[in-house]
């Protein structure tokens, strides 16, 4: 699970945590959160929680500018095989990555989209989340209303395609990635 933070100290510590209270294996998540050049002491309360739990790899850096410059690094040294990206003001439920790993397995699934909260005041998408689809279509299942990157990836489609979130957009970086 692949974390950007940069000035979220408020939200950051609960988006953590909802991955480390996940229903899999302990050993089976790795997270990896940026400190890209906060300055709100997020970079010290994440220093706590890797102090806390082996399952975090911190990486700091100087600010980016964008999430993607955050992201990147991370995708570079992440283990696992797949990826998840999650913004430090979101958080998952805790049979999230069980259940998103379970349909990628079922169906042989490279990209896996599951429903999000989120802590702060914007409203995480809801359109898609009705039901459940498995082979789900772009336009038909609202599927384009999420080109945000919090979606269980499979690494070797990542690699394949050598991707790589843009680093000279500040916003809407996600989307050429997805």
């Amino acid at each position: 699970v692949i974390i950007p933070v940069y000035n979220s100290v408020n939200y950051v510590g609960e988006a953590i945590r909802s991955v480390q209270e996940q229903s899999l294996d302990r050993d089976a998540i790795e997270i990896l959160a940026v400190d890209d050049g906060s300055t709100d002491g997020g970079g010290e309360l994440l220093a706590e929680m890797a102090a806390e739990d082996p399952r975090i790899r911190l990486l700091t850096q100087e600010n980016s500018g964008t999430p993607g410059g955050a992201r990147n690094p991370a995708i570079d040294i992440a283990r696992g095989e797949f990826v998840f990206f999650l913004d430090s003001d979101d958080t998952l439920t805790p049979d999230a990555l069980r259940d998103m790993l379970r349909m990628a397995d079922a169906e042989d699934s490279d990209v896996v989209l599951g429903k999000l909260g989120s802590l702060d005041a914007r409203a995480a998408p809801a359109s898609m989340f009705k039901r459940t689809v498995a082979d789900a279509d772009l336009v038909e299942d609202n599927i384009f209303n999420t080109l945000r990157p919090s979606k269980l990836i499979r690494r070797t489609l990542i690699d394949e395609l050598e991707l790589r979130f843009p680093t000279d957009q500040k916003v809407g970086e996600d989307q050429p990635f997805m």
